[in-house]
């Protein structure tokens, strides 16, 4: 499933490219600096909700860490984030920082993290359907399926009496799950506040390219990540994924195609590209 649907986004990728006509490259006329200013210092607040959730993880696991190795073991996700499929291997840098005994837990509690923000994005995506007035079961229904399965396996998964005797992962999860009640409702909170963050990013990247900044952009973000989320990839924090998807949805605000991509592409370099480089020279060494 996961090669069908890899197979049919690079198709999309493909024709949605193929579409544009390089020849109107010069439509980018004015760019509105001040604008891009402001995305590069939501930068800030978006990570740090990230981190916030991140911190959360660690205390959950071992309060004793230190505040450098929070930090790099965060950046060390980040990094490896943008080298796996859908950003999904985060928890691979993050525990390189720790002992073998507490890399288990801050495995799926990063991974309970991700689903979270999934959920997020997924509840925010649906809402612009509705509030954009197109709903339809088409568009509706894959990712309200996709919802609820999330929804039970985040907030109900240490329930699942079958996985009781079979793993013995499930049990640590299990009890780190019902010793930390308010987690993953934080979690939620936190990432809300982050999506909410990064979909304002990009409406300030569109109004630099000439998009008018309104409630109808806004929530033609929220669907944009609904679908890019809901898109396979492979590396590179979906590069060329979410161009493709932003042409089709940004469609109908009269804003010509190449605008669209280098919004699309300013955001990917200021809040996935930048990040990790500036990763790369803090994560230099194993902290002992």
């Amino acid at each position: 499933m996961k090669i069908i649907l890899a197979i049919a986004v690079g198709i999309v990728c493909i024709y949605q490219i193929k579409k544009l006509n390089f020849n109107t490259i010069n439509t980018i006329t004015s760019i509105h600096y001040l604008s891009l200013f402001f995305v590069l210092i939501l930068v800030f607040p978006n990570y740090w909700m990230e981190y916030k959730k991140w911190e959360l993880i660690v205390r959950s696991t071992d309060r004793s860490v230190s505040f450098a190795t929070k930090i790099q073991s965060f950046f060390a996700g980040i990094i490896t984030g943008m080298i796996t499929p859908n950003m999904q291997g985060n928890f691979i840098g993050r525990i390189y920082y720790f002992p073998r005994k507490v890399r288990l837990p801050i495995t799926l509690l990063t991974l309970t993290a991700n689903l979270g923000q999934f959920c997020v994005t997924v509840i925010l995506g649906i809402s612009a359907l509705f509030l954009l007035g197109n709903i339809t079961i088409y568009s509706w229904l894959l990712p309200s399926i996709l919802l609820g399965i999330a929804l039970f396996f985040y907030f109900g998964f240490e329930k699942i009496k079958p996985f009781h005797k079979r793993f013995k992962w499930y049990k640590r999860l299990q009890e780190l799950l019902q010793h930390h009640h308010s987690l993953r409702p934080t979690i939620l909170l936190l990432s809300a506040i982050r999506h909410l963050i990064f979909s304002l990013q990009f409406l300030l990247a569109l109004h630099a390219f000439g998009a008018e900044i309104n409630w109808h952009t806004y929530w033609l973000i929220w669907e944009l990540y609904l679908w890019t989320t809901l898109s396979p990839s492979l590396i590179f924090g979906k590069l060329f994924v979410r161009e493709s998807i932003a042409l089709w949805v940004f469609a109908g605000i009269s804003l010509p195609e190449w605008n669209i991509v280098a919004a699309s592409f300013s955001i990917w370099v200021i809040n996935l590209l930048l990040p990790t480089l500036i990763g790369l020279f803090i994560c230099k060494k194993k902290i002992k």
